[in-house]
């Protein structure tokens, strides 16, 4: 990541207004995430590249997430779709005996309008 990214990401989540409520903070700061989302054919990768396979291809943000290590919410926009998908990490059963998996496969949710 450049300093410049560095620099913008600071300016806009220092921008963002103190008296916002936790579900606003979290939308700006999926806002401001998606600012720096990578989409494919901007940053590629030679074949020489162990990221890139033997034929090289495509960087790009696969997932981004937003935490709120006080309210415990926890969310995730993964590529192929903008659906967010949240979790609420006070309800997670930390003495579970077994491990819980949840696809993030759904198909994006679109609403049509006409």
């Amino acid at each position: 990541m450049s300093t410049s990214r560095f620099i913008r990401a600071v300016f806009l989540s220092r921008s963002v207004p103190t008296n916002f409520t936790t579900a606003q903070a979290s939308a700006a700061a999926g806002h401001i995430l998606g600012s720096f989302d990578i989409p494919p054919g901007a940053v590629t990768l030679p074949a020489s590249n162990p990221y890139g396979g033997a034929s090289g291809g495509y960087e790009i943000t696969e997932w981004s997430v937003v935490a709120n290590n006080k309210e415990m919410p926890y969310s995730v926009k993964m590529y192929e779709n903008t659906n967010i998908y949240s979790y609420d990490l006070k309800k997670i059963d930390v003495n579970a005996k077994e491990i819980k998996y949840t696809k993030l496969d759904k198909l994006k949710i679109v609403f049509p309008l006409n």
